[in-house]
């Protein structure tokens, strides 16, 4: 097994491929014809976990400890913040804390920040077969900028963007499914999916996991380093984007 260990849980992967068979009863068979594929953000490019990390130490002398790092996974700019001011009992406000961590983002983003391996070419792929593609993140508009000024071509490449930290639309952040509802909701009438059944979601963490799985979708889970993937379901995981078949989901297959 490929993985890490911290504390009294190891995480990795015995398998490439994993299909959990019990959400099956959940949505529907692995082989649906997709119409269109929703993006969480963090699938495509580093968010700002080191920094969590780097600021609960330095507001409460704390820990950024695993239990908090999974409770502020996918969740909106405040909700990510109420998740590590109470899990690391930080003597600072939740308001506070976003302040602290929106000061570090002009020198995290300054530089340019590679993508995970395999996004690039999934995302062009998709649009070479004229599969519709959104991105679903929790960012703020400001933060999304940031994260994506380096790669304004590449996000040209999708047909919208849903920022759920600052839409009005999204009532509810992760694990809730609004973000993904009204990420489906956007595409053109040629292109809206007849059924959530047929949009299949990308995430990487396991809030993000269960808002997809909640909006009726089908979702491929990749990982963030040390996720205990036993705490949601999802419908296949994969290590790496590098490892996703395409063909699995009758999606074209890569030439």
């Amino acid at each position: 097994m490929q993985g890490c260990k911290h504390s009294s849980i190891e995480c990795g992967f015995e398998d490439n491929l994993t299909v959990l068979s019990s959400n099956k009863s959940k949505t529907s068979p692995i082989n649906n014809y997709y119409r269109c594929c929703a993006f969480f953000y963090h699938i495509l490019s580093p968010g700002m976990r080191s920094q969590f990390r780097k600021c609960a130490a330095n507001t409460g002398k704390s820990e950024y400890t695993l239990e908090a790092k999974r409770e502020a996974m996918g969740r909106t700019a405040v909700g990510s913040a109420e998740a590590v001011v109470n899990k690391c009992n930080l003597p600072i406000s939740v308001d506070q804390f976003v302040e602290e961590i929106e000061s570090m983002y002009e020198s995290v983003f300054n530089e340019y920040i590679e993508f995970l391996p395999g996004a690039e070419k999934l995302v062009k792929h998709l649009k070479d077969n004229k599969i519709p593609i959104a991105i679903a993140t929790s960012s703020k508009n400001s933060t999304f900028k940031l994260k994506s000024k380096h790669h304004g071509k590449f996000f040209e490449l999708f047909h919208h963007i849903v920022r759920g930290s600052d839409d009005p639309d999204v009532k509810n952040g992760k694990p809730a499914p609004d973000i993904f509802l009204i990420a489906a909701s956007r595409f053109d009438a040629d292109s809206l999916p007849q059924s959530m059944k047929n949009v299949l979601v990308f995430e990487d963490s396991a809030n993000g996991v269960r808002a997809g799985i909640a909006a009726g979708m089908q979702v491929v889970w990749v990982p963030a380093e040390c996720t205990d993937t036993s705490t949601a379901t999802a419908t296949l995981i994969v290590p790496s984007l590098e490892q996703f078949d395409p063909t699995l989901f009758n999606l074209p297959p890569y030439q």
